[in-house]
């Protein structure tokens, strides 16, 4: 049975290949490619060589898939390889979301090593809500 990813000249071509076979005739100049066809065929990320990680803004299903210094956070609706934050950066504090809201469809990733997330030291009460990645004390 041909598979259901191959064009109809692919299919064509194949079944004319089979019919011959079945006939004692023989086929030249195939450029067909062996399919197994019990095991799904996955294009492979132009972008990603083969067990690499990947880049910024490229998708993933867990931060293992990303790069150094990149975590894979939602992004709308799916999932992308973000930096993690610098020193500076403005950060998320983490489980304490309004249930109401929904999850965050722009997360971020979490502070770098020796950084945590932290309310700016100002006097201004506006700038106690926004968050911080700061050096440990």
């Amino acid at each position: 049975m041909p598979d259901v990813c191959m064009s109809a000249d692919e299919v064509t071509t194949r079944l004319e290949r089979q019919s011959e076979d079945q006939d004692g005739t023989e086929s030249r100049g195939s450029t067909e490619h062996s399919i197994d066809e019990n095991q799904p065929q996955r294009k492979p990320n132009p972008k990603r060589p083969q067990g690499g990680k990947g880049q910024e803004g490229e998708s993933c299903l867990r931060t293992l898939d990303c790069g150094p210094g990149l975590c894979c956070a939602r992004h709308f609706w799916t999932k992308i390889c973000k930096p993690v934050l610098l020193e500076g950066q403005v950060c998320s504090r983490k489980g304490h979301k309004d249930p109401a809201q929904g999850p965050e469809i722009f997360q971020r990733c979490d502070c770098g090593p020796g950084l945590s997330c932290r309310s700016q030291a100002t006097g201004n009460r506006q700038h106690a809500r926004l968050r911080v990645c700061q050096k440990h004390r």
